[in-house]
């Protein structure tokens, strides 16, 4: 039987060259886990020589199963913990001391997901998707090594006290896929209904850029719709079937608060072709984002103009009606 104690040490230690072992750096609130996924648990903690409130994430695999994949494991993490763009959540380091599995270590973000965060009907999702659509180009066209997502949704964007999208858990299930004792297989069950039906086909299932694309659509049709993509669906079978069948139909104008104008519509509809190769890339879809931002302000910069006319004009009839009385 394998000594996972030994196996977490190791990569403690292994961890600590990378600057990136926080194993004796922060205090673990283990009274209330706020989150569970299939992914992980996660916890409240406190940077010790700060005081600064961090989010755990105790991964739901155990130990890395032999030494090539600790190595594989500090890599990916080390990498991340390089990313730095202002709508991707900065990943700290990793604790490997508590429940014999590694635990990553992020800022604590206080206003929740993007789910939840459209819930309130006067947030407009169109700003944050620009936000969304900036940080997986960043991750995509990241210099020492590309980043693939993997698991894009509304869950999985965080938003920062200033109301902007936050990026979090890239790169999760290709960590977890064949990396660890209780291996996760990509796509997990939690992220189906935003996973490319060219990634549930195949046997490795393994994620990719296209496939984020994909997710980027999907993830758009949430929050303009404020409901889970095939959320009538239940079943791994269910939803891999319904996926197959192609992509959701059009919500309708009241479902979305006019906000799902034709422009958005083919933003989204672009991200669901079935030949992956010819989904925009992400860098095409901030530009077609910015487009579509661009069109949403000139025309309530126009409404806006013609209602100030319609309320000059009434002043002026008022006061003619005045004088005329």
């Amino acid at each position: 039987m394998r000594d996972m104690s030994q196996e977490l040490k190791q990569l403690s230690g292994w961890a600590t060259p990378f600057g990136i072992n926080l194993d004796e750096a922060v205090t673990l609130d283990k009274r209330i886990n706020y989150v569970r996924g299939s992914h992980a648990v996660v916890f409240q903690g406190t940077l010790r020589n700060t005081g600064t409130r961090v989010a755990v994430k105790v991964l739901r695999s155990g130990p890395p199963e032999d030494e090539a994949t600790i190595k594989r494991v500090l890599e990916e993490v080390h990498l991340w913990s390089t990313l730095h763009h202002e709508n991707v959540l900065p990943l700290l380091g990793i604790i490997t001391t508590y429940d014999l599995t590694v635990s990553l270590v992020v800022k604590w973000v206080e206003r929740g997901d993007a789910h939840a965060y459209v819930q309130d009907s006067s947030v407009d999702p169109r700003p944050l998707l620009l936000g969304v659509a900036r940080g997986l180009q960043y991750l995509h066209e990241f210099q020492s090594k590309p980043v693939v997502h993997g698991g894009l949704k509304g869950s999985n964007i965080l938003i920062s006290e200033q109301g902007h999208a936050l990026l979090t858990d890239y790169g999760l299930p290709h960590l977890l896929h064949g990396s660890f004792s209780m291996s996760i297989s990509a796509p997990s069950l939690s992220a189906l209904n935003w996973t490319a039906p060219e990634i549930l086909e195949s046997d490795e299932q393994e994620i990719t850029m296209p496939g984020d694309v994909w997710g980027f659509g999907m993830t758009a049709f949430e929050l303009f719709t404020r409901q889970i993509p095939f959320s009538d669906r239940r079943g791994f079978q269910s939803i891999k079937q319904r996926v197959s069948e192609g992509p959701p139909e059009r919500p309708d104008t009241k479902s979305t608060y006019d906000r799902m104008t034709d422009e958005w519509w083919s933003i989204c509809t672009s991200c669901w072709c079935s030949d992956a190769s010819s989904r925009p890339k992400a860098s095409g879809l901030v530009s077609e984002v910015e487009q579509a931002l661009e069109t949403m302000r000139r025309e309530q910069h126009v409404s806006l103009s013609s209602t100030e006319c319609s309320e000059h004009v009434a002043d002026q009839e008022a006061k003619v009606s005045v004088l005329i009385y």
